[in-house]
């Protein structure tokens, strides 16, 4: 009698936990069909404690002996230890084979209606177990023949799973490691209790040891699911801030050259009025002549001289500071204060790239450039761009002298 309370004690507990587990699903799990699906697990699950925590009762031969109440709960509960495995594999085989095509739904569902179709037949002609209908009979139920073979079919339900888990080891079609050890938990704690329960703990022995596996493995069910929703959650806002970030690049990057655009410019110049850091040097770029290299080229090779551009003064510049397109032949760089800039110097090798650029170029590419820098915090940006932009129209002057 202390084992029976015992049992039935286990089996409130699970009833309870399943339960909370229920109430935890409704508010954790976002996804209607995991939703959906999951309730549907955990009342099977719940539906098959609570027929086994019965059965384990009426078996007993303490208690008052009513054959055909234990004739309904026997009936109800082979029921159920057929529908919960089915339920059970059939979320995880959907996840690996997601294409349910006819194929998959015919193997899960055919055998399931067979196996139903042999427990009716049972009622009539027992070849699977037996109940007494005598109310004295202390041998209340019986496994007949055929049961080891109906345990082995039933058995295919929970090999499902695992035969799913392997191939996705195998194929290495899992998200992550998370989502594959839950998946192996789920998938074979029940085939270990079946094989328990069915071929090594004698009936005379109350331990439940497959309704405590089967709600074990519900839980890692439960994890199952809630991993896979919070990996959908990450990649989707992994990829709405790609999103946002091809927009901010649409947004500041010049998709021409690649360098930050005329918005990144104004925004870089406000900054710096802010600060108005001294040593600060502002460079103003044109190219020479760009439209009459249009018209006698075409604007392929327009845009090619832009891009070329902007290749060169990046090279040359962007150690030391940031470069700009800001209007269709201008650039700009902006270089914060740094005691080791030789501007003359740099600007001298930048010219010597241009020289030698042209040598390998079919058309001529000439660039003008002036630059300023502030020596004090009383100079303003708009006094920088003013000074820069002279003296690259001095240094526009002396290319137009040579030409002419």
């Amino acid at each position: 009698m202390n084992e029976l309370i015992l049992y039935s004690s286990i089996i409130v507990f699970l009833v309870i936990l399943l339960g909370i587990l229920c109430i935890k699903v409704f508010v954790s799990i976002k996804n209607r069909i995991n939703k959906y699906f999951y309730i549907g697990l955990i009342f099977t699950t719940l539906a098959y404690v609570i027929l086994d925590g019965l059965f384990v009762v009426f078996y007993n031969s303490n208690v008052k002996y009513y054959p055909i109440l234990f004739e309904i709960v026997v009936f109800l509960f082979y029921i159920i230890f057929e529908t919960f495995p089915v339920v059970y594999c059939l979320y995880l085989c959907c996840f690996v084979w997601k294409k349910r095509n006819l194929a998959i739904k015919s193997m899960v569902f055919i055998p399931y209606i067979a196996l139903l179709i042999l427990i009716i037949i049972n009622l009539f002609v027992p070849f699977i177990y037996s109940v007494s209908n005598d109310p004295s009979s202390v041998e209340r139920y019986t496994r007949l023949g055929f049961f080891n073979y109906f345990v082995l079919i039933n058995g295919f339900y929970y090999f499902i799973p695992l035969i799913s888990v392997i191939y996705l080891l195998f194929t290495r079609r899992y998200e992550n490691k998370s989502i594959l050890i839950y998946a192996v938990l789920y998938s074979i704690i029940p085939v270990i209790s079946l094989l328990i329960n069915a071929f090594i703990i004698p009936l005379s022995v109350n331990i439940p040891v497959q309704p405590l596996c089967n709600t074990i493995g519900v839980i890692f069910a439960y994890f199952f699911i809630t991993e896979k929703e919070h990996l959908k959650e990450r990649e989707l806002l992994e990829k709405q801030k790609q999103e946002v970030d091809v927009l901010t690049n649409l947004a500041y990057v010049d998709i021409l050259t690649e360098l930050p655009n005329r918005r990144a410019f104004t925004e870089q110049l406000l900054n710096d009025e802010e600060k108005k850091e001294i040593g600060t040097i502002f460079i103003m770029y044109d190219v020479n002549n760009l439209k009459k290299l249009n018209d006698k080229y075409g604007h392929d090779v327009g845009d090619t001289i832009i891009k070329k551009t902007a290749l060169l003064i990046n090279e040359t510049f962007s150690k030391i500071g940031t470069s700009y397109r800001i209007g269709g032949d201008e650039f700009f760089t902006y270089i914060p204060f740094n005691q080791d800039v030789d501007i003359q110097q740099l600007i001298i090798n930048f010219k010597e790239r241009v020289k030698e650029e042209n040598k390998t170029l079919t058309y001529p590419l000439d660039i003008s450039l002036g630059y300023a820098l502030r020596i004090d915090k009383k100079t303003s940006v708009g006094d920088l761009l003013k000074e820069a932009d002279k003296n690259m129209y001095i240094d526009k002057a002396s290319y137009h002298e040579k030409l002419y």
